[in-house]
């Protein structure tokens, strides 16, 4: 019976993240984000679909994970720079970026992967319209923006996902 409810993987996978967010292994983050990586699966598991979520490609996985984090530190230094010496020439645009699925899980973590990137914000992650709408603080060609959230993030999530 235990087994129904437990996830062992994503409850793994959930501890690494909180403990990655909060920088610290201390004892009282390692209880937290343990009684949090077990119980969260267990409350949003009603809301998951059977068999929809399935990780098809676990290294394209990995290689996006890493990918996405070198992504965000360059655009943590793009961002200060920009703040801090060319705030007057800041040219923010919303850009539609439209989606070749019109898969939700992978809409969804798109829309959350463009809004963890500093300098840009997914206003709305729309799979049915198969779009996303973008607000990118600053940009001088919104088709090599589109360009990027397309082959750098859409394109692996699908054929991790197998959408």
């Amino acid at each position: 019976m235990a087994r129904k409810w437990l996830n062992l993987p994503l409850s793994a996978a959930l501890l690494m993240a909180w403990l990655l967010v909060n920088s610290s292994m201390s004892a009282g983050q390692l209880v937290l984000g343990g009684i949090l990586a077990l119980l969260l699966p267990v409350c949003l598991g009603r809301f998951r679909q059977a068999g929809t979520i399935r990780l098809r490609k676990p290294l394209l996985a990995i290689r996006l994970w890493l990918v996405f984090m070198w992504d965000i530190g360059v655009a943590n230094l793009q961002v200060a720079r920009q703040v801090l010496f060319e705030s007057r020439r800041l040219k923010s645009e919303l850009i539609h970026v439209p989606l070749d699925t019109n898969e939700p899980l992978v809409a969804v973590m798109l829309g959350a992967m463009v809004t963890l990137t500093p300098g840009t914000v997914t206003i709305e992650a729309d799979a049915e319209a198969r779009r996303l709408i973008v607000h990118v603080l600053h940009t001088t060609d919104s088709l090599a923006v589109i360009q990027g959230i397309k082959q750098r993030y859409e394109q692996p999530l699908k054929e991790i996902f197998g959408c």
